[in-house]
């Protein structure tokens, strides 16, 4: 499922993100499929990496995916459901 891997961060962006995901009960799956950010929607291709994570006791959803031309990396609040794109790269050396 989680086929490639990238080299986060690049450019720290920490904006608020809406996000569109996969819920699959029968797999016990969350996945993103779609975001939409600064007006642009974007098809994620491949989720790269999933981490879960916590801040206090908040349950934080960490996910790498990559939408054709940039890997983003996306933050889940678990309480209030907020999205936040944390970071972009497009692969490229700075």
């Amino acid at each position: 499922m989680f086929g490639y891997t990238v080299a986060m961060p690049s450019t720290p962006i920490n904006e608020p993100v809406s996000v569109q995901l996969l819920l699959d009960a029968e797999h016990q799956l969350i996945r993103p499929f779609r975001l939409k950010w600064r007006g642009k929607v974007y098809v994620v291709k491949e989720v790269g990496k999933y981490h879960p994570g916590r801040q206090g006791t908040v349950k934080l959803h960490y996910f790498t995916v990559n939408v054709g031309t940039l890997d983003m990396r996306i933050r889940i609040d678990g309480s209030s459901l907020v999205a936040t794109l944390q970071y972009i790269s497009d692969g490229l050396a700075d």
